[in-house]
């Protein structure tokens, strides 16, 4: 039983050694407690026999373990500085401080074999013997082979004398290192004991920075600040320029042949089951932008396709146009109309429906592979293949889908639906009521229209329109519409006010201080001038011409 106390000090005590060298210091600490409780179990032995020098060897490797400095990681650092405290407080390792002063002082004569020790010590004992036998047998080998090296660097700088500068340079450095290191060994022969084998404390090289002032920070700082908002810039403008080339190269290579055979495939679209209508309408819309600059010709098709597209979305008898849908349709037959009055000589004409259904069997119709010439060839034996053309005929007629009459009454009637379904209390029908003034210039504009054709059966139904949406009307209130009319045309959508100059209190003419308001409040509330409306002299005109052309 004392036997098996003896090994498992000493088995502790290499398991302590084995953590230290790997670093583990953490572990070190939960074996300091195992070792105080065998420390404990042998007081006896240690009081009888006195303390054994490999135990007072473990205890000064131990503490000089723990007061080294290296660098280690947090949890190692923080058990490393624990265990150095541990050897003020635990009896284990504070009671034998005279034992470690005394071991420190003369650590030759401890470390030789004591005859004293009982025999629970002839393990160590031998252990120690052995490392000292070890110690002799490295020391001489050491030596022979340092003063092999010597001969060696002697003889080769004696026979390689001759040599170049650039390998003489080589052979002095080997040299040196050759004789640094034998002296380093030298060094360490001359001591003996522990002291030979005490490791160096290594201070690593720590590399001063500048110092930086807080003036020459914030320079630093600034001057990154603008590099990167000017490689902003540059990038935005590299995509502005990019995205610029790509539209103009999208222009270029947009073709009246282009826009045919994409107006076509979207009205062969339309109606299938899937499709999405709202997709449908933002290609139409998109087409009519891309279709100014080729004329009437080609703009006034897409337009009627894109407002019969509109009404399309309409389903039941109850049901109306949206305001922002309704005013789409308005503006994008007054531009019909615009184009009709720049181009007086076109004239309007209905598309049959199997002509529309010809042009979409021609929008899939595909050439023969090999043959591009027999998409063309079967294209002209379809008597409906001019329709697709875009282009007046003989007559002077423009074959459009739709009829501008026939779009007005129907805006006309959703305006009305729509004041029906709507509060009059609320500020969504005083708005809804401003656009009547555009239904009567769209009117107005379609009735001019027709009569220039001498259509004057369509020309006095649009004529009877205008009627309808004056005749209720006083004077004062028919004023007050033309105003607001002429004020939106002039600087929009009330909403689109800025908040400094939609006040009634405030005056143009009032001097505004930029300092504590805002520079839109210098313009004042936007006003026009009155318009004077005479609803009786139009009635009379618009009546006049019914009664002359008007059918019975």
């Amino acid at each position: 039983m004392k036997e098996k106390k003896w090994d498992g000090l000493n088995d502790v005590c290499n398991t302590i050694k084995q953590k230290i060298r790997n670093g583990d210091w953490a572990e070190v600490l939960i074996l300091n407690t195992k070792l105080q409780k065998v420390v404990d179990s042998l007081r006896g032995e240690f009081k009888s026999g006195g303390t054994p020098k490999s135990y007072v060897k473990f205890l000064v490797y131990l503490q000089d373990e723990a007061g080294e400095k290296t660098k280690l990681g947090p949890k190692s650092g923080k058990a490393r500085n624990r265990m150095k405290q541990n050897f003020r407080k635990m009896p284990h390792l504070s009671d034998y401080t005279e034992e470690l002063a005394a071991y420190r002082e003369n650590p030759e004569e401890s470390d030789e074999p004591d005859s004293s020790d009982s025999d629970s010590d002839s393990d160590s004992d031998s252990d120690s013997s052995s490392d000292s036998e070890s110690d002799s047998d490295a020391k001489k080998k050491r030596a022979a082979a340092t003063k092999k090296k010597k001969k060696d660097s002697d003889n080769s700088s004696d026979s390689d004398s001759d040599k170049s500068s650039g390998s003489d340079s080589d052979e002095w450095d080997a040299s040196s290192s050759d004789e640094s290191s034998s002296d380093e060994e030298d060094e360490r022969d001359k001591k003996t004991g522990r002291a030979r084998w005490v490791k160096k404390n290594y201070v690593p090289k720590t590399v001063q920075k500048a110092a930086i002032s807080n003036t020459e920070r914030e320079m630093k700082r600034i001057k990154e600040a603008k590099e990167r908002q000017q490689a902003a810039m540059l990038a935005k403008l590299e995509a502005a320029k990019a995205e610029k080339e790509r539209l103009a190269k999208e222009a270029a290579e947009f073709t009246p042949a282009v826009l045919k055979s994409q107006l076509n495939q979207v009205i062969a679209d339309r109606g299938k089951s899937g499709t999405d209508p709202k997709v449908q309408i933002a290609k139409l819309k998109k087409l009519c932008h891309k279709a100014n600059k080729f004329g009437a010709e080609k703009v006034i098709p897409v337009l009627m396709h894109y407002v019969s597209a509109l009404f399309d979305q309409v389903y039941g008898i109850d049901s109306y146009l949206n305001q922002d849908t309704w005013q789409e349709c308005c503006k994008s037959l007054t531009r019909v109309l615009k184009a009709l009055e720049d181009e007086p000589t076109i004239k309007l004409g209905a598309m049959s429906s199997d002509a529309i259904a010809t042009i979409a069997q021609l929008a899939k119709t595909k050439p023969e592979a090999g043959n591009p010439e027999a998409g063309e060839t079967a294209g002209k034996a379809q008597p409906a293949q001019d329709l697709t053309e875009d282009k007046v005929d003989e007559d002077g007629v423009l074959h459009v889908p739709g009829d501008v009459e026939g779009f007005v009454s129907r805006l006309s009637n959703h305006y009305t639906k729509a004041l029906r379904k709507t509060d009059p209390h609320t500020y969504e029908y005083v708005n809804r009521l401003e656009d009547e003034a555009m239904l009567l210039d769209l009117a107005r504009g379609a009735q001019e229209y027709y009569m220039r054709h001498n259509i004057h059966a369509k020309a006095s139904q649009m004529a009877q329109t205008c009627m309808e949406h004056l005749y209720y009307k006083h004077d004062s209130v028919a004023a007050a519409l033309s105003t607001a009319k002429a004020l939106r045309l002039k600087f929009g959508a009330k909403n689109m006010y800025h908040p400094a100059c939609s006040s009634r209190a405030v005056k143009s003419n009032q001097g505004v201080n930029v300092e504590v308001g805002h520079p839109a409040a210098a313009a004042g509330y936007p006003s026009v001038a009155p318009v004077k409306v005479d609803v009786a002299a139009a009635l009379l005109q618009l009546s006049t011409y019914i009664y002359k052309h008007g059918s019975p």
